[in-house]
């Protein structure tokens, strides 16, 4: 919508993105780098380094992309994982979202839009 990449801009914006494990941003989140695990919950992603998970899911299997983001983790859902990083990826540069900071929740839940340590202040602290 038209409302939405002005207030991207705005001086102190933060754009925070929750969900389960198999969520959009669990999984960027979640695929490792060379020889390391992913960055993590409480993750900045940036489209740098959702790029860099989508180039580091190319070419491989169900059974891979199991084993990388953790064995019981994707929930038979291991086909999603490259739509879902390239839909994340063109997303935040099509709204011009140079960060998201991961937070783990159970699905969407409506308590974290309340939750007033992840909009205020420097979020220090926030599980």
């Amino acid at each position: 919508p038209a409302w939405l990449p002005p207030l991207l801009a705005a001086p102190g914006c933060r754009v925070v993105g929750f969900g389960e494990r198999t969520s959009i941003f669990a999984l960027a989140a979640s695929i490792p780098t060379a020889g390391e695990a992913g960055p993590g919950e409480g993750a900045r992603l940036t489209p740098a380094s959702v790029w860099a998970a989508v180039e580091r899911s190319l070419g491989k299997s169900d059974a891979e992309m199991a084993e990388a983001t953790g064995a019981d983790s994707l929930h038979d859902e291991e086909d999603l994982v490259l739509p879902k990083l390239l839909l994340l990826h063109t997303i935040m540069r099509r709204l011009g979202v140079d960060g998201v900071r991961y937070v783990r929740t159970m699905g969407n839940a409506e308590g974290v839009l309340v939750y007033e340590p992840l909009w205020s202040g420097s979020g220090e602290g926030v599980p």
